[in-house]
């Protein structure tokens, strides 16, 4: 038997027998029968009878989840994955304070052009969050093209 299905049966035992209003011996044997139904333990169907549980049958969701403000926007998206690729993409632990540390150098000589609330984002931006704003450029290996290389001539066919 299944969760639901096993509240539906001590619901409808409970109403048959008129459990809330017997003596306790005549509990005793409602018990006795749900449990060996049930195969579940006596003190266990006790407390679920006191506390109502076997009346709910799923959990209410709420109706609306008010959404998380983005604080990390795509400019500092793009941002982050540049210092990533200047600092020879370090994890999210070693690039953390490297950003805290290196922005305004990285601004002053042109290598990060950004506004600065972009780099007071990227300043206070956890580890964490570096690793998961970046898991989409970890994923996908760089675009470079690839050049196709000559073959030694030692390797080409028929050259022997």
């Amino acid at each position: 038997m299944d969760l639901s299905a096993r509240n539906q049966y001590l619901q409808t035992l409970l109403k048959e027998r008129g459990y809330h209003i017997r003596t306790k011996k005549e509990k005793s044997v409602v018990l006795d029968e749900y449990c060996q139904m049930t195969n579940q333990n006596r003190k266990h169907v006790i407390a679920k009878i006191r506390s109502g549980d076997y009346l709910r049958t799923e959990r209410r969701q709420p109706d609306f989840v008010k959404p998380r403000p983005e604080i990390y926007d795509g400019a500092v998206k793009v941002a982050l994955s540049q210092c990533w690729q200047i600092f020879d993409q370090p994890c999210g632990e070693r690039l953390a304070p490297l950003l805290r540390a290196e922005v305004d150098r990285l601004r002053r000589f042109s290598e990060l052009d950004c506004t600065d609330e972009v780099a007071e984002k990227l300043k206070r931006v956890s580890a964490r969050t570096i690793d998961t704003k970046l898991t989409h450029e970890k994923e996908v290996p760089s675009q470079s093209p690839v050049w196709p290389t000559q073959e030694p001539t030692a390797l080409r066919k028929g050259t022997h």
